[in-house]
């Protein structure tokens, strides 16, 4: 280590498919070469903060640099993002030269409260971050009372009624997503606006999805968690076209766990338990759906929500679940149902609202998170049975389904198809 560590002697190695020439200088100024990105030696007393997104691959926070921004400032950054901590350049400074610029930094607390993963690839960052504004939604609303409006219907916008909670965490999202997600530009298609907002430059390829709050009624009342969801696509037109995901639990006050879970198409679905009362390291939590084919005395969901819509969404029901004992969950928001089922808690939903002429249904900001519960292997689809090729505008009604696995999608696929024919 002391003849790596010595100023200025070179050391070449491959890793990534790429080669590197890493060397370490003295402050304060950079050596020679095109800056390519910037990370941290977080120090905890005697020991380095690491982060990886598998527990067992490890690396140090970092990233590439957005545009305009010099090393110091992508390292503050990237170590808020990853590390959620605060960094301060200290004695033990250096910069590595070439393609890479590292900076060892001092934490200015001593250990991350929260750890998110760190991930390669674009789309991986973009999930993280995602799931970063979503943290940020809910600690706000979790760290303030409630409001005098916050039970009350401030305006309508966006395909809902939008209360004073609903209006508070719209703009704690729409602000982070301005500050965090400048390097993927685009629009913002978000429940509480009828037109889109820009996400940096307006023209850029991105469409984002969110509901900053999934269940404001539930969650007010004290039955139910609620949601912070999101979503994000390359030209993005409907619920198909969302690349990544994030989906964080705004627990109850006296809960002590918000599960915390992101995805890219593609990939396994990462997830956590955050502490947020000790405000510890968070814990891993492994999203299995179930498995096998029993539909009996397991959960299976038609949403209803509000009263009035019962007699038309039960007949439905009962003849999709003819001969087959099973429990139901109809006041949940969908976000927890779609989690639910990622989770193994759930075997089905069907959201017929829609077909049955249903006042009020689900939105395409509803399945903002759609890209985590697929990652984890659950089946989501429309009603009837096909893509969800639901453009992805505030207000367009969404009748969908979601399966725990193929086998228990396919049942149900059988038992819609002889439904239709009759």
């Amino acid at each position: 280590m002391e003849e790596v560590a010595a100023d200025g002697l070179e050391l070449r190695f491959s890793d990534g498919g790429q080669d590197w020439s890493v060397a370490w200088h003295p402050p304060p100024q950079p050596p020679p070469g095109t800056p390519h990105g910037a990370n941290a030696v977080c120090l905890a007393g005697d020991q380095v903060v690491l982060i990886g997104d598998d527990g067992r691959r490890w690396g140090l926070p970092g990233g590439r640099p957005e545009p305009g921004e010099r090393p110091e400032e992508t390292l503050r950054r990237e170590v808020e993002e990853e590390a959620c901590a605060t960094s301060s350049a200290g004695s033990s400074q250096r910069l590595v030269s070439d393609i890479a610029e590292l900076l060892a930094v001092a934490c200015t607390q001593p250990w991350p409260t929260r750890l998110l993963a760190m991930v390669s690839g674009d789309l991986d960052e973009l999930a993280v971050t995602l799931a970063q504004v979503g943290r940020t939604v809910r600690d706000a609303l979790l760290a303030t009372a409630h409001a005098k409006t916050d039970r009350r219907v401030v305006r309508r916008a966006g395909g809902d009624e939008i209360y004073g909670l609903d209006d508070r965490a719209d703009q704690v999202l729409v602000s982070e997503l301005e500050r965090r997600c400048a390097r993927w530009p685009g629009r913002l298609i978000v429940e509480g606006a009828d037109a889109p907002l820009p996400i940096g430059d307006q023209s850029g390829p991105w469409t984002y999805l969110a509901d900053p709050v999934d269940g404001t009624r539930l969650w007010l009342s004290g039955k139910r968690s609620a949601w912070v969801l999101l979503g994000a696509g390359r030209s993005a037109t409907t619920l198909e076209g969302l690349e990544v995901g994030a989906a964080v639990e705004i627990p109850g006050r006296r809960a002590r766990l918000g599960l915390v879970a992101w995805a890219r198409r593609g990939a396994a679905p990462a997830a956590v338990d955050d502490d947020l009362i000790a405000q510890g390291q968070a814990a891993p939590h492994p999203l299995v759906p179930r498995a096998g084919t029993e539909i009996a005395r397991s959960y299976v969901s038609f949403p209803q929500y509000t009263l009035g819509v019962d007699g038309a969404v039960s007949r439905l029901e009962d003849r999709l679940m003819a001969g087959v004992k099973a429990f139901r969950d109809p006041a949940h928001c969908t976000g927890g149902l779609l989690m639910g089922l990622a989770d193994g808690a759930d075997t089905a939903v069907l959201d017929v609202r829609p077909l049955v002429g249903a006042p009020n249904a689900a939105h395409p900001y509803d399945l903002a998170a759609i890209a985590v519960a697929r990652a984890a292997g659950v089946i989501v689809e429309a009603l009837p049975p096909g893509p969800l090729d639901v453009p992805l505008e505030p207000w367009a009604p969404v009748a969908w389904a979601g399966y725990c696995n193929g086998d228990v999608a396919d049942a149900f696929r059988r038992r819609w198809n002889t439904v239709g024919r009759d």
